[in-house]
């Protein structure tokens, strides 16, 4: 035991639950139960001579990519960066748990630790456009919560504010819709075209085309062109 003793939740005629103490990374602790706080049993598997054991607790820090298309037809796979990704059983490499999305709604596949600092997840198939957090398990159980997210993008364009611009450009325009992700500054672009004269010619070079910023799922912002 770790020298605590605490109360236990019965379920049912065979399940009960209780928090376990804080204790350091590697202790192996057993587990007792009695019904009168006199008679203790010991609960330790056979193939065991502990009850459980206590890890570090895993950190995210990042997913890439970090985004990817809907209803992809290849096997997506991304790569896991972050802390403590140690296999319970002391090996190298082991299979663990990744959610992609929230505790209740959320979707879970089976990632492959490559090292203390690295998984590799195959990317779940996902129906619709969102952003989802990403979150591990190496016991099946507990899950991270350091929200390092992955996005879902089928990008569809609903309005453009303000439609009043100059002509003289730098006019920062709100694009709203949905199916957003933020792919990095670098790959966002806005372009400019028109629905009678087809391509724009801007500051001399056609096509006419802007960098852009991500906001949120259902913003990007960037500038008009002179």
């Amino acid at each position: 035991m770790l020298g605590e003793g605490g109360a236990a939740d019965q379920i049912d005629n065979d399940s009960f639950m209780f928090y376990t103490p804080k204790a350091v990374a590697g202790t192996q602790a057993n587990l007792m139960l009695s019904f009168n706080k006199q008679q203790w049993q010991a609960i330790i598997p056979t193939e065991k001579t502990f009850s459980y054991l206590y890890y570090n607790a895993p950190i995210v820090e990042a997913i890439t990519p970090n985004y990817g298309p809907v209803k992809s037809p290849k096997d997506e796979k991304a790569i896991i960066t972050g802390k403590n990704f140690e296999c319970l059983n002391g090996a190298a490499t082991c299979e663990m748990k990744v959610r992609f999305g929230d505790e209740e709604n959320g979707t879970v596949v089976t990632g492959t630790v490559l090292s203390l600092t690295q998984i590799e997840v195959h990317i779940p198939k996902y129906t619709k456009p969102d952003i989802l957090q990403v979150e591990i398990s190496m016991n099946g159980r507990d899950y991270t919560n350091d929200k390092v997210t992955y996005g879902f993008y089928d990008a569809f364009v609903l309005d453009v504010a303000p439609r009043l611009i100059s002509k003289r450009g730098g006019t920062q325009l709100n694009i709203r819709g949905f199916g957003f992700v933020d792919s990095g500054s670098s790959q966002i672009v806005s372009k400019f075209s028109s629905s009678t004269l087809g391509e724009l010619t801007c500051n001399g070079r056609s096509p006419c085309t802007n960098t852009a910023q991500f906001v949120d799922k259902n913003t990007i912002t960037t500038q008009s062109l002179p």
